[in-house]
Protein backbone atom coordinates (compact mmCIF):
# COMPACT_ATOMS: atom_id res chain seq x y z
CA UNK A 1 0.00 0.00 0.00
CA UNK A 2 2.81 2.15 0.97
CA UNK A 3 3.99 1.99 -2.55
CA UNK A 4 0.87 2.35 -4.61
CA UNK A 5 0.28 5.45 -2.49
CA UNK A 6 3.30 7.36 -3.67
CA UNK A 7 6.61 8.98 -2.62
CA UNK A 8 5.60 10.18 0.56
CA UNK A 9 6.03 7.40 2.86
CA UNK A 10 9.24 5.94 0.90
CA UNK A 11 11.87 8.74 0.57
CA UNK A 12 12.67 11.84 3.25
CA UNK A 13 11.00 15.32 1.52
CA UNK A 14 7.37 14.81 1.09
CA UNK A 15 6.27 14.00 5.39
CA UNK A 16 4.23 16.97 5.19
CA UNK A 17 0.93 16.47 3.21
CA UNK A 18 -1.68 19.49 2.91
CA UNK A 19 -5.05 19.24 1.68
CA UNK A 20 -7.43 22.14 1.07
CA UNK A 21 -11.08 21.59 0.71
CA UNK A 22 -14.70 22.46 0.88
CA UNK A 23 -15.94 20.13 4.34
CA UNK A 24 -19.98 19.68 4.60
CA UNK A 25 -20.51 18.74 8.30
CA UNK A 26 -24.72 18.75 8.44
CA UNK A 27 -25.78 22.04 7.18
CA UNK A 28 -22.90 23.86 7.67
CA UNK A 29 -19.99 24.02 4.52
CA UNK A 30 -16.68 25.83 5.54
CA UNK A 31 -13.33 25.76 3.72
CA UNK A 32 -11.03 23.46 5.74
CA UNK A 33 -6.87 23.56 5.14
CA UNK A 34 -5.74 19.94 6.37
CA UNK A 35 -2.15 19.25 7.28
CA UNK A 36 -1.19 15.66 8.03
CA UNK A 37 3.22 15.38 9.07
CA UNK A 38 4.86 12.43 9.34
CA UNK A 39 6.44 11.97 12.96
CA UNK A 40 8.64 9.25 13.95
CA UNK A 41 6.20 8.01 16.51
CA UNK A 42 3.04 8.65 14.26
CA UNK A 43 1.44 11.05 12.53
CA UNK A 44 -0.26 15.06 13.56
CA UNK A 45 -3.06 16.52 11.92
CA UNK A 46 -4.41 20.23 11.59
CA UNK A 47 -6.97 21.41 10.60
CA UNK A 48 -7.94 25.05 9.99
CA UNK A 49 -11.22 26.74 8.75
CA UNK A 50 -12.16 29.49 6.88
CA UNK A 51 -8.76 30.82 6.71
CA UNK A 52 -8.51 31.12 10.20
CA UNK A 53 -5.98 29.41 12.93
CA UNK A 54 -5.39 25.76 13.01
CA UNK A 55 -7.22 25.14 16.14
CA UNK A 56 -8.27 22.05 15.30
CA UNK A 57 -5.45 19.17 16.39
CA UNK A 58 -5.58 15.26 16.26
CA UNK A 59 -2.28 13.51 17.04
CA UNK A 60 -1.61 9.69 18.17
CA UNK A 61 -0.61 10.79 21.79
CA UNK A 62 -2.83 13.43 23.01
CA UNK A 63 -5.87 12.54 20.23
CA UNK A 64 -8.64 15.33 19.11
CA UNK A 65 -8.18 18.44 20.38
CA UNK A 66 -9.78 22.23 19.54
CA UNK A 67 -7.68 24.91 20.66
CA UNK A 68 -5.45 22.96 23.31
CA UNK A 69 -8.42 21.52 25.12
CA UNK A 70 -10.31 17.82 24.51
CA UNK A 71 -12.77 17.87 21.82
CA UNK A 72 -15.62 17.02 22.70
CA UNK A 73 -18.95 16.17 20.49
CA UNK A 74 -19.28 16.99 16.90
CA UNK A 75 -15.73 18.44 17.00
CA UNK A 76 -14.17 14.93 18.29
CA UNK A 77 -16.14 13.20 15.51
CA UNK A 78 -15.12 15.51 12.88
CA UNK A 79 -11.41 15.30 13.86
CA UNK A 80 -11.44 11.52 14.33
CA UNK A 81 -13.07 10.55 10.83
CA UNK A 82 -10.41 13.39 9.08
CA UNK A 83 -7.62 11.81 10.66
CA UNK A 84 -8.67 8.29 10.70
CA UNK A 85 -10.45 7.22 8.10
CA UNK A 86 -7.55 7.99 5.69
CA UNK A 87 -5.24 6.33 3.32
CA UNK A 88 -2.23 7.67 5.43
CA UNK A 89 -3.58 6.20 8.57
CA UNK A 90 -3.67 2.99 7.01
CA UNK A 91 -0.12 3.34 6.36
CA UNK A 92 0.72 5.27 9.91
CA UNK A 93 -1.31 3.19 12.48
CA UNK A 94 1.17 0.58 12.49
CA UNK A 95 3.83 3.12 13.69
CA UNK A 96 1.81 3.84 17.06
CA UNK A 97 1.50 -0.09 17.66
CA UNK A 98 -2.10 -1.12 16.17
CA UNK A 99 -2.50 -4.35 15.05
CA UNK A 100 -3.63 -5.47 11.39
CA UNK A 101 -5.39 -7.92 10.53
CA UNK A 102 -6.80 -10.00 7.03
CA UNK A 103 -10.76 -10.20 7.31
CA UNK A 104 -12.00 -11.67 4.47
CA UNK A 105 -10.95 -11.81 0.55
CA UNK A 106 -13.05 -11.03 -2.34
CA UNK A 107 -15.66 -9.99 -0.70
CA UNK A 108 -18.52 -8.87 -3.07
CA UNK A 109 -21.63 -6.45 -1.64
CA UNK A 110 -24.67 -7.92 -0.32
CA UNK A 111 -27.02 -7.25 -3.14
CA UNK A 112 -24.93 -8.88 -5.60
CA UNK A 113 -24.87 -12.71 -4.06
CA UNK A 114 -23.07 -15.07 -6.11
CA UNK A 115 -24.23 -14.03 -9.92
CA UNK A 116 -21.77 -14.72 -12.33
CA UNK A 117 -22.43 -11.89 -14.25
CA UNK A 118 -21.13 -9.19 -11.33
CA UNK A 119 -19.03 -7.09 -13.04
CA UNK A 120 -18.40 -4.27 -9.81
CA UNK A 121 -15.96 -3.31 -7.05
CA UNK A 122 -14.73 -7.02 -4.74
CA UNK A 123 -12.70 -6.13 -2.03
CA UNK A 124 -10.19 -7.48 0.19
CA UNK A 125 -10.78 -6.04 4.22
CA UNK A 126 -8.73 -5.36 6.66
CA UNK A 127 -8.88 -4.51 10.03
CA UNK A 128 -7.03 -2.25 11.80
CA UNK A 129 -7.42 -2.53 15.82
CA UNK A 130 -6.26 0.48 18.12
CA UNK A 131 -2.88 -0.28 20.26
CA UNK A 132 -3.92 -0.49 23.93
CA UNK A 133 -0.46 1.32 24.90
CA UNK A 134 -1.97 3.39 28.34
CA UNK A 135 -0.27 6.81 27.06
CA UNK A 136 -2.03 7.20 23.83
CA UNK A 137 -5.20 8.83 23.91
CA UNK A 138 -8.00 5.88 22.35
CA UNK A 139 -10.26 7.14 19.70
CA UNK A 140 -14.37 6.59 19.93
CA UNK A 141 -14.15 3.39 17.39
CA UNK A 142 -11.48 0.36 18.96
CA UNK A 143 -11.43 -0.62 15.26
CA UNK A 144 -11.49 0.36 11.82
CA UNK A 145 -12.28 -2.20 8.29
CA UNK A 146 -10.53 -0.97 5.52
CA UNK A 147 -12.06 -1.60 2.35
CA UNK A 148 -9.38 -2.53 -0.34
CA UNK A 149 -10.31 -2.46 -4.01
CA UNK A 150 -8.77 -5.85 -5.56
CA UNK A 151 -8.32 -4.13 -9.16
CA UNK A 152 -6.81 -0.47 -8.57
CA UNK A 153 -5.14 -1.50 -4.74
CA UNK A 154 -6.89 1.69 -3.71
CA UNK A 155 -9.24 2.02 -0.41
CA UNK A 156 -13.12 2.56 -1.62
CA UNK A 157 -14.37 2.66 2.24
CA UNK A 158 -13.58 2.31 6.07
CA UNK A 159 -16.21 1.11 8.22
CA UNK A 160 -16.04 2.02 12.03
CA UNK A 161 -17.95 2.69 15.03
CA UNK A 162 -19.26 6.39 16.36
CA UNK A 163 -21.33 5.58 20.12
CA UNK A 164 -22.33 2.44 19.05
CA UNK A 165 -23.25 2.97 15.57
CA UNK A 166 -21.79 1.85 12.04
CA UNK A 167 -20.51 4.92 10.22
CA UNK A 168 -19.41 4.15 6.79
CA UNK A 169 -16.54 6.81 4.87
CA UNK A 170 -16.46 6.12 0.84
CA UNK A 171 -13.42 7.34 -0.87
CA UNK A 172 -13.94 8.31 -4.41
CA UNK A 173 -12.30 10.06 -7.64
CA UNK A 174 -8.69 9.48 -6.53
CA UNK A 175 -6.03 11.14 -8.51
CA UNK A 176 -2.35 10.95 -9.22
CA UNK A 177 -0.68 14.18 -8.34
CA UNK A 178 2.85 14.28 -8.57
CA UNK A 179 3.22 10.73 -8.18
CA UNK A 180 1.04 10.89 -4.57
CA UNK A 181 -2.37 9.28 -4.90
CA UNK A 182 -5.37 10.48 -3.01
CA UNK A 183 -9.08 10.48 -2.89
CA UNK A 184 -11.07 13.78 -3.93
CA UNK A 185 -13.93 13.35 -2.57
CA UNK A 186 -14.45 11.46 1.01
CA UNK A 187 -18.32 10.96 2.09
CA UNK A 188 -19.58 9.28 5.60
CA UNK A 189 -23.05 8.03 6.59
CA UNK A 190 -24.75 6.73 9.27
CA UNK A 191 -28.12 4.66 8.53
CA UNK A 192 -27.11 5.57 4.92
CA UNK A 193 -27.40 9.12 5.84
CA UNK A 194 -24.59 11.62 4.80
CA UNK A 195 -23.55 13.14 8.17
CA UNK A 196 -20.60 14.46 6.83
CA UNK A 197 -18.06 15.76 3.20
CA UNK A 198 -14.87 16.69 1.99
CA UNK A 199 -14.29 17.79 -1.51
CA UNK A 200 -10.80 18.11 -2.15
CA UNK A 201 -9.49 21.18 -4.45
CA UNK A 202 -5.35 21.16 -3.90
CA UNK A 203 -3.00 19.19 -2.82
CA UNK A 204 0.35 19.95 -2.08
CA UNK A 205 3.48 17.64 -0.17
CA UNK A 206 6.45 19.01 1.53
CA UNK A 207 9.40 18.20 3.77
CA UNK A 208 9.39 18.38 7.78
CA UNK A 209 10.49 21.39 8.83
Amino acid sequence: MRRRLGRRFLAPGREVVTLVGTLKLGAQQSTARITRSQQDDGESVTIGLNGGPATLTWSDKDGAKLAGSPATGETLALLERLALDSPDQFVLAQVRGASYHSVASSVRPLEAGGANNYTGPVWDVVRIGEPTNPTLTKPQGAWRLYYLNTKTGLIDKVLSQEQGETLVADLSGWVNQGGEQAPTRITWTRNKQVVMEFNLNNLGHGPKQ
